[in-house]
Order: C-alpha cells, then structure tokens, then sequence
C-alpha cells in the first residue's frame, strides 16, 4: 500500500444536522464541505442533493427548483439575507444556474414559514450565505482547474476557481472567492407529436430533428469584510456578483404529414404526398441571452443578555440582456402530389 487517504465525513454532517435542529420550521442545510464534494456546477444542481427537491433543467443543466413538486414561481431566494429578483421579466423564480457552487458558504431551504420571514413564500425559501473569515481559524487559500471534453463539438471546457480567507488579528476579516467556467457541447434530439392508429400502424403525425450548439459562461466572485467592533457586535460587509452567458444556436427540421400513412410495419410508417399532403419545415434559431445578479449587504450583529439585535441595509439586482438573436428564421415547402414519400 502506497497511501491510505481517509476524509471526514461526520464533522461536515453533524454541522448540517445541527443547524436543521436549530431551525425553527422544517429546512435542509447544504454546507460548503459538502458542496465542495459535488460534481455540481452551479447552486440549482447543489440543492437537488436536498431531500424534497427537484430541479427543472435546461440542456441538461440545472437552473429552476421546485420544491415539494410546486411550481418554481412560488419560491423566494436571497442573498445573505437580501432578496433577489428574477433575471428574467416574465417570470418570478430566480434562474439559480447563474451562481456558481463554488462561491457558496451553505445554501439553506426553508420549507415552513415563520412570523419574521416574507407572507409570498408558499414553495420554499432558498438563502444563500458566503464565507465570513472569522468563521475559520487559520488563513485559507484554495484553488482548482478542471477540464472537460466533449467528443460532438471537439471543444474543451475549462473551469477554474479560487476560494481564500484571512484574519488580521481578532478583529478584522477579509473572504472572497472566484469562479470562471466556459462549457461548449452540442446536444441533438427527436421530438414527435400527434400520434394515431390507422390500419394497425401506430405512426406520428409530426417529427421534429432537432441539432443543439451551445456555448455558456459563467463567471462569478465575492467578497466579504467582517469586523469585531467589541465582544458582543460583528459588522459585515458581503459583495457577490455573477454573469451567466448563453449563446445557442438551435437548427430543426419538421415534418408533418396531413393524412394517413399508406403502409407501414411496428417501427416504420411510410408516407406519400401523393395521397396527402407532406409540409417539410427548416429553421434556424441564433439566441444568446446574458444574465446577471449581484447582491451587497451592509450589516451587523449585537447579542446583549437575553436580547440578540440583527440588523442591515441591501441592495439586490438582477438582469437579463439579449442582444443579436435569430428566433427563428423559417424556411417551408409543401407538397402535395407525387414525389415526396
């Protein structure tokens, strides 16, 4: 035996367990150590580990959740402590694909309301906290490089980051963390729609060939400033900022047939345009979407005696930019007679 490696895993459970104990209605808490060990690439994918939670993906990633099978729009997201808005207008669930996993302190999802959070919560709350220095013992510095390849576009995907910590005496601390990630893959599907029985062929009406090529970034960091003005008052000063860029160009080809097919066996239907007409459908969709959120908190924390005083000042905002998309440029042949089968 060359080397024997043995990781903790009870001290990172035991601190989730505690805090869920602690908690005044029904939560799960995600810790950093635990996110750590994830192969998630963003907060959506980290929270699906919680029981009770689903997340709603878009090209095989992440982005919505929902909660106890309700609908994304019925949950609430902050920032330590700050809510946040959708990037999008049309929507109210925040698209969480946005922050990166790697920025993240603990993520907790309140699933019970309590008389001191916001009445329009009905799924869930999901709070997200980052790195306060004074919560680790020793200066932190940690960076990783990953890569990944994928054979249909014959790109790779780099993905970096960094997290640090450090205290100047016992007073003063300074935590950040960044994280850039560029992922280019190509995805391709077949959609059918319109199914029917004639003649004990089982055929559909409608196909759709769809080619995906899709580029996203995302890149994001934090940071954090916290001082012990005495033993009983902390300050705190907490910056996050991330973009998500998303640039897809979708080619489809649609077929539909208007009649009955002439023939056809348990996997194979056969259609003429001699009997019906056959529309064939060519499109192109060039979309690229940008989306930010950022979050700062000014704030401070004072326990005297029984009494424990929570206070702080927050500004949240969030953005979606499209500019230069195609959505979608059509192109269309019918055929009604012999020719086309």
């Amino acid at each position: 035996m060359a080397e024997l490696l043995v990781v903790g895993q009870r001290g990172n459970l035991n601190s989730s367990l505690s805090r869920q104990r602690q908690a005044a209605g029904v939560e799960s808490v995600l810790t950093r150590d635990a996110v750590g060990q994830f192969p998630d690439q963003n907060v959506a994918e980290a929270v699906r580990r919680a029981p009770g939670v689903n997340v709603l993906n878009d090209q095989g990633e992440g982005r919505f959740i929902a909660v106890r099978g309700l609908d994304p729009n019925l949950n609430a997201a902050s920032i330590n402590g700050a809510r946040v808005p959708a990037p999008e207008s049309d929507v109210r669930s925040v698209a969480l694909d946005v922050i990166p996993s790697e920025l993240v302190e603990s993520i907790e999802i309140k699933k019970t309301l309590t008389p001191d959070m916001d009445a329009d919560t009905i799924g869930a709350s999901i709070e997200i906290n980052t790195t306060s220095a004074l919560d680790r013992l020793k200066p932190f510095l940690a960076v990783a490089a990953e890569g990944s390849y994928n054979d249909a576009t014959g790109d790779w995907s780099p993905k970096v980051s960094a997290d640090f910590s450090r205290t100047f005496g016992d007073r003063l601390g300074v935590a950040g963390g960044l994280s850039y990630y560029k992922r280019s893959f190509a995805t391709d599907n077949i959609e059918a729609d319109d199914w029917d029985e004639t003649g004990g062929v089982v055929s559909a009406k409608t196909l759709e060939f769809r080619d995906y090529d899709v580029t996203r970034k995302r890149l994001g960091g934090s940071l954090s400033f916290d001082y012990r003005l005495t033993d009983t008052t902390d300050l705190y000063a907490r910056v996050l900022a991330s973009q998500f860029d998303d640039h897809e160009y979708r080619k489809r080809l649609i077929l539909e047939m208007d009649g009955d097919p002439r023939s056809g066996t348990a996997t194979t239907a056969t259609f003429n345009s001699a009997d019906d007409r056959i529309t064939v459908i060519r499109d192109l969709k060039d979309r690229f979407e940008s989306q930010t959120i950022r979050s700062y908190v000014l704030g401070g924390k004072t326990e005297t005696g029984p009494w424990t005083f929570d206070y702080s000042a927050a500004f949240s905002k969030a953005r979606e930019k499209e500019a230069g998309s195609l959505d979608p440029t059509r192109f269309r042949q019918r055929f009604n007679g012999a020719g086309l089968e």
